[in-house]
């Protein structure tokens, strides 16, 4: 129960926290990694543009690296649209195996490239931990920050902690039943 707590409060401290949206962010990167139930890191690149990202890729970068041990692509992704990574990652142990990942993509003819550092990451290492990213188009100078709520980061929170729970209830009848039955000889 104090992890559901513990999961449940971290959803609601991302959800608040401004994340910083200039008027050049086209979309934004949300990387997960999920200890707890074994799922290891998976990718989100969500468009906000109005115009198709193409050629999307995530390289994942060691500690120290300077070439990545693997690249994900990700496609084509349609305005408004978002893509998830489907590779399976539980093997990496995050900041030691993976450190970063640089997510490249073309937009409108132009190269755009953002990198997402594990350091970032919020949560607990032995649960969940995540982080979004912008990415925004290259050599354009910030304007007014506008505050956005980290809405993907509450969802994939909130599915986590509906899980805990099923596991916990599941838990809970299997012992009542072994105690009823029991008491029944």
């Amino acid at each position: 129960m104090r992890r559901v707590a513990f999961i449940l409060g971290v959803c609601l401290l991302v959800g608040f926290i401004p994340i910083r949206a200039e008027a050049a962010a086209i979309g934004r990167v949300l990387w997960v990694h999920d200890v707890f139930f074994g799922t290891g890191s998976t990718f989100t690149v969500m468009n906000d543009s109005e115009d198709a990202f193409s050629a999307v890729f995530m390289d994942l970068y060691a500690p120290s690296a300077v070439t990545p041990f693997q690249t994900l692509s990700l496609g084509d992704i349609a305005a408004g649209e978002t893509t998830q990574s489907i590779d399976d990652l539980s093997f990496l142990l995050v900041p030691f195996d993976l450190e970063r990942t640089d997510v490249r993509l073309t937009y409108l003819g132009d190269s755009a490239t953002t990198q997402v550092f594990a350091a970032n990451l919020l949560g607990d290492p032995q649960d969940i931990l995540s982080g979004i990213t912008e990415i925004s188009v290259p050599d354009t100078p910030p304007t007014q920050p506008i505050p956005e709520p980290g809405t993907v980061v509450l969802w994939a929170l909130g599915l986590g902690a509906a899980r805990l729970r099923a596991q916990f209830t599941s838990r809970k009848r299997i012992a009542q039943s072994a105690v009823e039955h029991t008491a029944g000889r």
